[in-house]
């Protein structure tokens, strides 16, 4: 059984979180997720969830070629700099790099910010037992060969 506020009751560790990346004449791209521990068991759980509106007639779900040319090999661009990002942010752990690169080619898991493109990871992505979600940002300026030529970010 899942640990919610009606399974638990009084005493349970809940919280929410909820953040808009960007939000534009274009877009909204949003991150919120949620965190729960009660007591007596073995630890909580989380969970996180990106999301990025086009605001078009009708609105959709982003897709790559709203941002990234299809000539070109985004996803090794993205994957390369995210598994960068990744070492350099928390030095050389063991991590399972195919978690870091299938998040990094999935627009469905991407934040997009105004200083650039945001992968959050889950929270083991980046080793056994790691205790928070970690967050790579890759600034648009290291993209910009890869991106379409009227993106609805800069």
């Amino acid at each position: 059984m899942l640990c919610g506020i009606e399974a638990c009751g009084d005493g349970c560790d809940d919280s929410i979180y909820y953040r808009i990346g960007i939000a534009t004449t274009k877009l909204v791209s949003t991150e919120w997720g949620g965190y729960g521990f009660c007591p007596g068991k073995a630890h909580g759980m989380s969970s996180g969830h990106t999301e990025t509106i086009m605001l078009l007639n009708p609105p959709r779900r982003l897709k790559a070629a709203d941002l990234f040319r299809a000539d070109r090999d985004w996803v090794a661009r993205i994957s390369n700099l995210a598994v960068s990002a990744a070492k350099a942010q928390e030095g050389d752990i063991s991590m399972d790099i195919s978690v870091i690169t299938d998040a990094a080619a999935d627009p469905g898991r991407w934040l997009l910010q105004p200083e650039g493109l945001g992968i959050p990871l889950d929270p083991y992505a980046l080793g056994c037992g790691y205790t928070c979600t970690p967050h790579i940002v890759i600034p648009w300026s290291k993209l910009k060969d890869v991106m379409t030529s009227n993106p609805p970010v800069r």
